[in-house]
């Protein structure tokens, strides 16, 4: 997890203007990670999730009480500013620190996921491969609309990092890596795959040589 003035800051150098947009009730940064730390630390004075208690995740209950509000939805209903956002989870990993796989995919299962779709929103949920088992991921992934894999791989000493989108229910996609181009100010660029292919049909006709007749 970030702290989140460092998310703010790389939001900045990226050139948003987060004030306008926070007063504009265009951003919200909700600030998990102070009142996880369990430490005396100021929270971010930004919005917090409405109803969600400072809890500790050493807490048995902490998942239970934290998502306790979803449930209200369900029943009271959300207001129209809580709605259609466009929500980022900066380490969705972090619970499997503390909690059992089946707890977590519960969790997921009859809260989380319900409130996304109450809410109406899209949300991207970052889960670290190789922390969890091969079953969980299978579970969580089902469970989701789409996956986006990211990896890193050495060339030279240098690494280079690769997207590809895996899957999106119910409709195909192109599941081919992508090279992601990474700029000074944190400004990623994807790769244009369509000049990839042309300087791809380049070299191996080079290579074969001229087509037989």
């Amino acid at each position: 997890m970030h702290i989140p003035a460092e998310v703010r800051e790389g939001l900045q150098k990226l050139g948003a203007n987060l004030k306008k947009m926070e007063s504009e009730e265009k951003f919200r940064l909700i600030d998990s990670y102070s009142g996880l730390t369990a430490l005396p630390i100021q929270p971010e004075p930004g919005r917090m999730i409405a109803g969600r208690p400072r809890l500790s995740l050493n807490d048995p209950s902490y998942l239970e009480k934290y998502t306790a509000n979803i449930a209200s939805l369900l029943t009271e209903g959300a207001p129209e500013t809580d709605k259609r956002w466009l929500h980022l989870d900066d380490n969705t990993s972090i619970y499997n620190r503390y909690f059992k796989e089946q707890d977590v995919l519960d969790i997921f299962q009859t809260r989380v996921f319900q409130e996304t779709r109450i809410l109406e929103l899209s949300v991207f949920h970052a889960v670290v491969a190789g922390v969890w088992s091969e079953s969980f991921y299978k579970q969580f992934e089902a469970q989701c609309d789409g996956v986006i894999d990211f990896k890193a791989v050495e060339d030279e000493g240098q690494l280079e990092n690769f997207v590809r989108v895996r899957s999106l229910r119910g409709k195909s996609c192109d599941s081919r890596w992508r090279h992601l181009h990474l700029g000074s100010n944190g400004e990623i660029a994807l790769e244009n795959l369509s000049e990839r292919k042309k300087k791809e049909i380049g070299i191996s006709g080079w290579l074969k040589g001229p087509k037989k007749k």
